[in-house]
């Protein structure tokens, strides 16, 4: 095999030899690969093992200005020409699909569902739709999340050999994309992501890039490395924490600062309801904030992402328990988006609790042994209560499990007081779930019962008296001739603690008073007083006249 080298060496060496040396030097290539010469490397080996022709041998040898092609000293450095390199095509691999994700392959018009695992070529175009995404890997590690409501067109998938150097280009037709592009080996390396208004070039960056093919118009958020963004004829690099923006036809705006991050440090590491919701402090100079949530650190994966134009979220939706991470940036009034803030928490939301339904929160009750009823939750076979006379629920007057119904009445009276309960879920495995939001009533005892002084009987009235009560309560008085009150003389709601009426007729008599308090809450009858009207003989004789001749006419 050497020998043959030799022979096709000298052969290539007769041709060329009398141009290579007329000329004293080269100029300089735009894009080179520069190779460390290892211990028994030659010229000729690294042309075949790295070149599309021998034919370069005598050219490297007179860029590098090597004198013996076959000793070349280890540790020095060769420069070799991009173009003279082979180069071969490659495919991307699809490391995760989220939702509905559809690839048009070039050799097959159709459109496919993409999965995990797949693989896909140069001419090959990915759409994401609502709620989804899809990340992707490159020949050199580097990786490109594909958010939702997305297209994106893989143009250029190629590999240099061995050397490590890649070429890298895709057009985002509309949307976001995520890039994390690993340090890109040699001169010829090449990644770029081409939007309708821009085109992005990196040399090792995470970045993020969005396409409004609307209008057209491309925003790119450099989070690490720089970024040249071109567009319009001109070039602008941005620099870690800046973005741009750049309008199709129109040079790029100078870099702007990126927001920084918001505070997230107030947010609960323990969330007990869904769906969940949250809020954070106002961000200065945000006029709205993106919104992501996942169950892995890079986000590759996206369980909700929106916009919101304030400082909170809810209604979002997570189908199970565990460990979760939610991500939070602003964008300003070019829509360019800032710097993250990440918060990691925990979701301990089942079984969930039941919904509180009698008392009435903070409701002002007047009887003792009030009822409690809740809502069924599916999966309930029990339900956890307690009862308390603080909101902290250290030092509870019940603690019980109620399998029959949802529903318990206290078996003890309350005192006066304000009084918090909520309730849990037990399902059939034996997990008892979160804790309902806390409720709270207050208990206030009916008003006395008012006792009132032995009735006063003079020769023409009847007069009673009690003991007055607050200000703004009323009383009702009831006169009877009998002791059950079945046979009521006189059932009057008075303002005042006192009532007089004509003399009624001889007999036994039966009196009691209660008393209504400012909310209408009326109180219990106090103790029945007994009395006697004693006879009146010319009353009695001039009443009976009467009513003879009434019930004659």
């Amino acid at each position: 095999m050497c020998s043959m080298k030799l022979r096709i060496w000298i052969g290539l060496r007769n041709t060329v030899v009398g141009v290579l040396l007329g000329v004293s030097s080269l100029p300089l290539y735009a894009q080179e690969w520069v190779y460390t010469v290892r211990p028994g490397d030659t010229l000729w080996d690294l042309i075949d093992k790295y070149s599309v022709n021998l034919i370069y041998v005598p050219q490297l040898q007179a860029l590098n200005k090597i004198e013996n092609p076959k000793r070349i000293r280890p540790g020095s450095t060769l420069r070799i020409p991009v173009k003279w390199l082979k180069s071969q095509l490659v495919s991307v691999t699809v490391v995760s699909v989220v939702g509905h994700v559809m690839a048009e392959r070039s050799n097959n018009p159709e459109p496919t569902t993409l999965r995990a695992g797949d693989t896909l070529a140069a001419g090959d175009s990915v759409t994401t739709g609502s709620g989804s995404n899809a990340v992707f890997q490159f020949a050199d590690d580097s990786q490109l999340i594909l958010r939702q409501d997305s297209e994106l067109v893989f143009d250029t998938l190629s590999q240099y050999g061995d050397t490590g150097m890649v070429d890298t280009r895709a057009r985002l037709q509309r949307g976001r994309a995520e890039a994390a592009v690993g340090k890109l080996i040699g001169g010829g390396s090449r990644y770029e992501i081409h939007t309708p208004a821009a085109i992005s070039a990196v040399r090792g960056t995470g970045y993020r890039i969005g396409a409004d093919s609307e209008q057209p118009v491309t925003r790119t958020e450099v989070l690490e490395g720089n970024v040249d963004v071109a567009g319009g004829g001109e070039s602008q690099r941005v620099p870690q924490g800046f973005g741009t923006v750049v309008e199709k036809g129109k040079p790029p705006e100078p870099p702007r600062e990126l927001l920084v991050a918001p505070d997230l440090s107030a947010m609960p590491t323990l969330v007990e309801r869904v769906p969940l919701k949250f809020e954070w402090p106002q961000l200065d100079g945000a006029i709205g904030y993106r919104f992501q949530l996942a169950d892995r650190e890079d986000f590759a994966i996206l369980m909700d992402d929106r916009q919101t134009e304030q400082a909170r979220v809810h209604g979002v939706v997570v189908a199970a328990d565990g460990e979760y991470i939610l991500r939070i940036r602003g964008f300003d009034d070019a829509a360019v988006e800032g710097r993250d803030a990440a918060h990691r928490f925990t979701l301990n939301a089942r079984p969930e609790p039941p919904f509180p339904m009698q008392p009435e929160p903070e409701k002002a009750l007047r009887h003792d042994r009030p009822e409690f009823k809740w809502s069924m939750p599916l999966g309930a076979v029990a339900y956890r209560f307690e009862l308390a006379q603080n909101d902290q629920f250290d030092s509870l007057l019940l603690d019980q499990e109620i399998t029959n119904s949802p529903k318990i009445e206290l078996a003890e009276p309350l005192q006066a007081g304000t009084y918090f309960w909520r309730l849990a879920t037990r399902d059939a495995s034996g997990e008892v779930g979160p804790y309902s939001d806390t409720q709270s009533f207050t208990y206030t005892p009916p008003p006395p019962s008012p006792e009132p002084e032995p009735p006063s009987v003079g020769d023409k009235e009847l007069k009673v008296r009690w003991p007055a009560g607050e200000a703004g309560q009323t009383f009702r008085l009831q006169l009877a001739r009998d002791a059950e009150f079945s046979d009521l003389t006189i059932d009057e709601v008075l303002n005042e603690p006192a009532y007089a009426i004509k003399r009624p007729r001889s007999g036994t008599y039966y009196l009691r008073v209660s008393t209504i308090d400012v909310d209408g809450t009326e109180g219990v009858f106090g103790t029945a007083q007994q009395f006697d009207v004693p006879f009146n003989r010319w009353s009695e004789i001039i009443f009976g006249v009467l009513s003879t001749i009434i019930l004659l006419l």
